[in-house]
């Protein structure tokens, strides 16, 4: 049963061409399998199904060969140090000019950042016509598509230092009631949901002013309060004894 739900659930989202989710999705599978050991048989030979099927898909289909791998190639092809040449890269592209101009407002903002929703407003300025991109003149939008660099830029070193801090917690406490505890079904679900959520190489929506932000303060709301009432029930049950 669990087989032909990964199958669907990846294949489902690899069809509807949307490249990032489905990275996000093979991973969140991949730690699944790392965290619950009954069940890694069955996830490999579900993985190696829906890759071979992948792999048929696009060898019939050009549509979705072309598309992810320009993707592949957007993200790890980069400048030629030798012939000085510009290839397809990152960097280059639309979001790769947003990250760069994130970054430069950081630089100008390091303690507490521009202001919440302030990207929109400060990648126009002229000092930052000059980042490394040849998308520099299509740079703004109204957030940097990745929410540790809009955190960074709008709100400074302070604030995402004890968003780290909080993330990390989270992660730790998780960690310990997955791996030295009981195995605890719906802090799975919520902990695989809230690692793929929280993956820093990935473009995201704003985590201040959109519904992806929403989503993002709701799992970790989620995996918050399910962390502290697990432990506190562990804590009792020590305490008891």
């Amino acid at each position: 049963m669990i087989l032909a739900l990964i199958e669907l659930f990846l294949l489902g989202i690899f069809i509807t061409g949307e490249r990032t989710s489905f990275l996000m999705a093979f991973l969140s599978i991949i730690l699944l399998a790392m965290i619950k050991k009954n069940l890694r048989l069955e996830i490999l030979v579900s993985l190696i199904i829906c890759i071979f099927t992948i792999f048929y898909i696009s060898n019939k289909n050009s549509y979705y060969k072309e598309r992810y791998l320009i993707f592949l190639e957007t993200v790890f092809t980069k400048k030629d140090s030798l012939t000085k040449t510009n290839n397809t890269n990152f960097f280059n592209s639309q979001w790769g000019a947003h990250y760069l101009t994130s970054i430069e407002i950081f630089k100008s903002n390091i303690l507490i950042g521009s202001g919440v929703r302030s990207f929109r407003v400060e990648c126009g300025k002229d000092k930052y016509n000059n980042i490394n991109s040849t998308s520099k003149n299509i740079r703004c939008s109204t957030h940097p598509h990745n929410f540790y660099l809009e955190i960074l830029s709008e709100t400074g070193i302070l604030s995402f230092v004890i968003f780290i801090v909080y993330i990390a917690s989270n992660i730790i406490n998780s960690l310990k009631l997955l791996f030295y505890k009981k195995e605890f079904v719906i802090l799975i679900s919520f902990f695989v949901v809230f690692l793929s959520m929280i993956w820093p190489l990935r473009a995201t929506g704003s985590i201040f002013s959109n519904f992806a932000g929403s989503m993002i303060w709701l799992n970790i709301a989620f995996i918050s309060a399910i962390n502290f009432k697990l432990l506190q029930k562990d804590k009792n049950t020590y305490n008891s004894i």
